[in-house]
């Protein structure tokens, strides 16, 4: 019952019945298809739904337009999402669709990126200020917390 209420809604076309057979499929083999998954899947769902052709395949130009980098996303969810495109394709050709599989030894390394931002001892100053000064609000989530 908790599985369906964090299902991200697929949008109706033609994958939007493979890409729900496939989380089941996930889920079915043990495995916990996590929301950030389910995002990716959705975001998949939706070009593929958007490519207008009349039988599910997926060719080896849809592949890699699904595969490229996005402007604004980082090397670990362009290699999430690749991953989670060449399971997708596997499932797919295990149910005998026609389908190109990315290569492994072709899948982005995920590089780590991350940078961090250092606080200087003003800004931190200033954000506690800027945060005391917060008034409460009985539309938030936590408004039964009394100081």
């Amino acid at each position: 019952m908790y599985e369906k209420k964090c299902d991200v809604l697929l949008n109706d076309g033609l994958f939007t019945n493979l890409c729900k057979e496939f989380i089941q499929y996930k889920r079915g083999m043990g495995q916990n298809f996590s929301r950030s998954y389910q995002y990716l899947l959705r975001y998949m769902c939706r070009c593929l739904n958007n490519m207008n052709i009349n039988t599910p395949i997926l060719t080896r130009e849809m592949i890699e337009t699904l595969a490229a980098k996005r402007p604004i996303e980082s090397q670990g969810t362009q290699t999430k999402r690749v991953r989670l495109l060449r399971q997708f394709a596997l499932f797919m050709l295990s149910m005998g669709f026609e389908v190109y599989v990315y290569p492994k030894h072709s899948l982005p390394q995920n590089k780590y990126d991350f940078r961090p931002y250092l606080f200087s001892h003003e800004q931190i100053i200033a954000i506690i200020k800027v945060a005391d000064e917060i008034v409460p609000s009985r539309h938030s989530a936590l408004s039964q917390i009394r100081r």
